[in-house]
């Protein structure tokens, strides 16, 4: 069985012990270890609420891949049992360091981002009040990965709202669910054989498919301690859904475990990059579109065809005039240098003819 635990130094809040009791903001600059959470002093600080951002022509497509390799992987609780409040402020699903699933994005690295581990906050820390979304949101999972060349992280985030259980993500939500009853009754750590990339990878091609993977991106921290900077965060746009049921459950084990807004990102202040995938069209306006198409492929094909048969005939004619040109120029060359020639040997029969004449007629008068 295969079983890492990676405490990384720049994830590893389970060296920091924490909560989320009383002022947040005041209390974490206190935790007992080396930390990021003063944001008076570090100002890239997460999560934050977005509502402007700009559509960047540089930002790319990710790709997503999660290989559905059967693995065990690790939940991880950070804090002791609390009576008043929930269970374990933060659970967290660590995948082992064999595991090669995860993302690229483009325009930040040639390297992949390897999925390390990823969490749940109730409600959702980030709040998006812009592209038509509504602000909060009930829930959130953290994907944390690490580029496998410069170690940076990089988090993927998806957004849940309570709501109709459809597709896949209901599907994540279903397992973490049943996870999460096992880790109820668990008294520390619990290992389990995983089959949330098969979700995961059914989740992103669907968007890709669909045309829905579009994502906000922006450079920030961790949101726990110890509250890391330089994390390149991925929000993505989707609204993803869990039940009732599960939600509440969620925030029995968790609670209130979100981390108050950082920044807020307005016209003109900082960066978040917007990537709009391409439009994807109706079947009606598909339908009619095939149909104009259809049409214009033909007069497209006709007005091709009429421009290959006027511009064939005009690159022969055109070919014509200089082979004739050429001819003409030869001819008049020739006629030239034969002229050149005539005139030359009259010039000579004449002087010659001239040199006899006097002889002649002086042999007359003797």
């Amino acid at each position: 069985m295969i079983i890492a635990c990676l405490l990384i130094s720049s994830s590893n809040a389970a060296d920091c012990h924490y909560n989320y009791y009383g002022d947040i903001n005041e209390n974490w600059k206190q935790v007992d270890c080396p930390n990021s959470c003063d944001n008076t002093r570090f100002l890239a600080q997460s999560p934050v609420e977005i509502s402007a951002d700009f559509r960047d022509p540089n930002m790319k497509q990710l790709f997503f891949s999660y290989p559905n390799t059967a693995v065990n992987v690790r939940a991880l609780h950070t804090e002791d049992i609390v009576e008043t409040g929930p269970i374990w402020p933060e659970v967290r699903i660590f995948f082992p360091a064999d595991y090669e699933g995860g993302f690229y994005n483009p325009m930040i690295s040639v390297s992949r981002f390897k999925l390390i581990q990823f969490h749940f906050h109730t409600p959702a820390e980030h709040i998006i009040s812009v592209r038509g979304k509504t602000g909060k949101y009930d829930a959130a999972v953290h994907m944390v990965h690490q580029n496998i060349d410069t170690k940076e992280l990089a988090v993927v985030g998806l957004l849940f709202k309570i709501g109709a259980e459809v597709g896949h993500d209901s599907e994540l939500a279903r397992e973490v669910f049943e996870i999460l009853k096992s880790v109820n009754t668990s008294a520390d750590e619990l290992e389990f054989k995983s089959t949330f990339q098969t979700h995961f990878n059914f989740m992103f091609n669907e968007l890709r498919d669909t045309h829905e993977d579009g994502y906000w991106y922006l450079r920030g921290s961790l949101t726990a301690p110890p509250c890391s900077e330089g994390v390149h965060w991925h929000i993505m746009r989707h609204e993803f859904h869990m039940s009732q049921e599960q939600w509440d459950l969620f925030h029995f084990i968790v609670g209130n475990n979100s981390r108050p807004i950082q920044r807020v990102f307005e016209d003109g202040h900082d960066y978040v990059g917007y990537y709009q995938p391409p439009a994807i069209k109706t079947s009606t306006s598909t339908s009619a579109s095939t149909s104009t198409s259809t049409s214009t492929s033909h007069t497209t094909s006709a007005t091709t065809s009429t421009t290959q048969a006027t511009s064939e005939p005009v690159e022969e004619s055109s070919t014509y005039v200089r082979k004739a040109y050429d001819v003409a120029v030869a001819i008049v060359s020739t006629s030239a240098i034969f002229i050149v020639l005539i005139a030359f040997s009259g010039v000579l029969f004449y002087c010659f003819t001239k040199k006899k004449t006097p002889g002649a007629e002086g042999s007359s008068y003797i």
